[in-house]
């Protein structure tokens, strides 16, 4: 189904426009800060400057920006080789660029023209070595990890918000089998000059980078994006046995019809969802609890109880919503329910933080 997306952090909106950088330029200077002077740092070629002017930056520098500068000091791009670590390659800043966005709202084309910045710092690969054995055999499994801060800034200087996030780990390349542990180190000793090795880093840092920023257009888009998404929302049915659910097979049409309508023709869902829940009300009353044989069992009240849980959900009655997930929860009504109801609390709270962030920008 498709709904509208409100942002957790309601900074950004349609009348302004944001720019995505690469921060490395802002932090170059960062590890040598305590040696230059505020007029140094004015003709220092920074994305920071060139976002809020020198004449900003100067009273900005004159704040707590020296100290978060520190913070944010930049760490060696090269290390050795036989670390596995490697630098940052040029097609880095363009795929930042093209690729990261928020949806919902304005990308400027020039850092001039925009109103926020997000300065997006990806952090050196991390790479991970595993020996492993197999038949008194041993080789090397290498894994590697990407990970990148972000800052967003106003016009002022001021930083809002910064986050970190990181790219799951994934296989990179593995050697061969060898019978003798020492050759597998004398293989390690030598990875430097391994070709096959290196080249199996290089296609991994671009592949995982790619996935990076995919990822925080994601986490970004959440934050601050205000837009239509679309939701694969569980429901749950009755398969019948020795009972027919035809009762419950209608409350729960009447369920996905307004699942359906939701976004497009909101008065009708609300009359659908409203009478879905009705529905189900008049089958939960049949159940009787610590009863052995009937028809509505727990199993199939918890089931009653999910959908309704939904229904109430996109009504926006957000705590009997949470009443019923809670019930299901404490019912141990099995692993998949259990979850399903933990997601659906988290989601309702989730909901009710971004209608009242909101409403208080309003305000």
């Amino acid at each position: 189904m498709e709904h509208e997306q409100l942002p957790l952090s309601p900074v950004l909106n349609p009348e302004r426009s944001y720019y995505v950088g690469i921060d490395s330029d802002y932090v170059s200077y960062a590890r040598e800060i305590r040696r230059l002077t505020i007029e140094q740092l004015e003709y220092e070629d920074n994305t920071v400057g060139r976002f809020i002017g020198r004449s900003a930056m100067r009273s900005v520098m004159n704040k707590d920006t020296v100290e978060k500068l520190i913070e944010m000091r930049l760490e060696e791009r090269m290390r050795s080789l036989r670390d596995l670590k490697r630098a940052y390659y040029p097609y880095d800043k363009w795929v930042v660029r093209e690729n990261v966005y928020i949806k919902g709202y304005k990308k400027a084309a020039y850092i001039e023209q925009s109103d926020f910045l997000f300065l997006i710092k990806p952090n050196e690969a991390k790479f991970r070595v595993y020996e492993r054995t197999q038949d008194g055999h041993f080789s090397f499994d290498i894994k590697g990890r990407l990970s990148a801060h972000y800052t967003l800034l106003n016009k002022k200087g001021d930083t809002l918000y910064r986050d970190h996030f990181i790219a799951r780990n994934y296989g990179i390349a593995s050697t061969k089998w060898y019978p003798h542990r020492e050759l597998l180190q004398f293989l390690w000793e030598e990875m430097p000059n391994n070709p096959d090795i290196l080249n199996a880093i290089d296609d991994w840092h671009r592949d995982a980078f790619e996935k990076l920023t995919q990822n925080l257009t994601t986490e970004l888009s959440n934050r601050y994006g205000h837009f239509i998404n679309k939701r694969v929302v569980p429901l749950y049915r009755i398969k019948p046995r020795k009972y027919d659910y035809i009762d419950f097979e209608k409350a729960l049409a009447n369920l996905s019809k307004g699942l359906t309508l939701y976004l497009n023709k909101p008065e009708e869902s609300t009359k659908e969802l409203e009478k879905s829940i009705q529905g189900f009300e008049n089958i939960l009353v049949q159940h009787e609890p610590g009863k052995r044989k009937q028809r509505i069992d727990i199993k199939v009240a918890g089931a009653v109880q999910y959908n309704m849980a939904e229904a109430y959900y996109w009504l926006g009655n957000y705590s009997l919503s949470k009443q019923l997930a809670i019930k299901i929860i404490q019912n141990n009504l099995g692993y998949s329910m259990t979850i399903a109801a933990r997601r659906l609390i988290e989601r309702a709270e989730d909901t009710q933080n971004r209608i009242q962030n909101n409403e208080n920008l309003l305000h």
